[in-house]
């Protein structure tokens, strides 16, 4: 008689399935605690900062990982500049004072404004009209009248312009070559000296700068000399006499003070130093272009001679420079921007204390 049975239990057959289930529930576990706490395990720092850019831009990997809530991303307010007062581009050289800004409106008027919103917006389209050099005398620090009975007092009027959102210009006016601080030891210096590599064009500017401040011998005079650089027509604010208006002809005639070929000189590289200064690249310049630089650094040594003494110390520079491919490309100039703090705030990973 055919019989039909089976088994009353039987083996599971899926043996693997609670390792898989145990492993599984483990990395889940460990995948939510780290998305939590890649969204929510943080602090907000609070700082300042002069590299807003960098600061904005900064990502922690939390936050590459996942798609974060915008308020968690960095932030810097922008910084409120106002008329008449002094700052630095990052490159940390001329120091430069804001005589006003404005915007142009649509009806073709200018909008004069009394301070401008700034965050870190490049310099750009500077123009030189005028460099001004003044022979001064005993209205200059002890300091200085010890150093040398007459100076340069030199100042560049300097129109740039800012896009921060809206296309607004600003005056500049930068000034006082020798300052009165001489007694340090140095014929000239910045507020922090160029590195000879990765700002050498400005370093070369600075150079250029100490030996050219000596102009070795002034007449009292009633002259106010301004000279326009780079080649054009000079002009000659006061001349009783009516001399001749071109540097050639004043230099020859000896026109006193006879210092037309040093001013024309100065004004040249303390135009090109400026430009360098401030980020300009579209215009011609001493002190990034090889062949000029080796023209007007050719008898550095002789001026470094000339200035210097047991306490006074020109340069940096102590050879000429000799224009090559290798070295010309180091004298390129990098934009710039007004150098200046900003409050921060940025994400950072916190800990937790069990």
């Amino acid at each position: 008689m055919f019989t039909f049975s089976y088994p009353i239990t039987r083996d599971y057959p899926f043996r693997w399935f609670k390792w898989v289930a145990l492993v599984g529930a483990i990395l889940l576990t460990a995948l939510v605690s780290i998305l939590n706490f890649a969204n929510n395990g943080y602090t907000m720092d609070i700082l300042y900062t002069t590299e807003l850019n960098e600061n904005v831009s900064r990502r922690l990997w939390t936050q590459k990982m996942i798609r974060t809530d915008d308020k968690t991303f960095p932030t810097c307010n922008s910084q409120n500049l106002p008329v008449n007062t002094q700052y630095y581009t990052n490159k940390l050289g001329l120091a430069y004072n804001i005589a006003n800004f404005w915007q142009v409106l649509p009806n073709g008027k200018n909008l004069t404004l009394p301070s401008l919103k700034y965050s870190n917006n490049l310099i750009e389209n500077c123009t030189i009209p005028l460099i001004q050099l003044d022979f001064t005398s005993f209205d200059r620090s002890a300091a200085q009248l010890g150093w040398r009975g007459w100076g340069i007092g030199a100042m560049g009027f300097v129109t740039c312009l800012v896009n921060n959102g809206q296309q607004t210009y600003v005056n500049l006016t930068t000034n006082d070559l020798i300052p009165p601080t001489i007694d340090t030891g140095a014929a000239f210096q910045f507020l922090q000296a160029p590195d000879s590599q990765d700002l050498t064009s400005l370093w070369w500017g600075e150079s250029l700068l100490s030996d050219l401040t000596s102009l070795e011998s002034f007449s009292p005079t009633e002259w106010h000399y301004v000279s326009t650089p780079c080649g054009k027509s000079p002009i000659c604010c006061l001349n009783p006499a009516n001399n001749p208006h071109n540097i050639g002809a004043l230099h020859a005639q000896k026109v006193k003070p006879d210092v037309w070929i040093e001013s024309d000189s100065f004004a040249k590289v303390f135009y090109s130093t400026i430009m360098a200064d401030l980020g300009q690249v579209y215009t011609p310049n001493i002190v990034s272009n090889g062949a000029l630089l080796t023209a007007f650094s050719k008898n550095i040594t002789v001026m470094n001679n000339t200035v210097e003494s047991n306490w006074l110390k020109a340069g940096p520079a102590r050879v000429p420079y000799i224009s090559n491919a290798d070295d010309d490309k180091k004298l390129a100039i990098t934009p710039s921007y007004i150098y200046a703090q900003y409050l921060s705030s940025r994400r950072a990973l916190c800990c937790y204390y069990f």
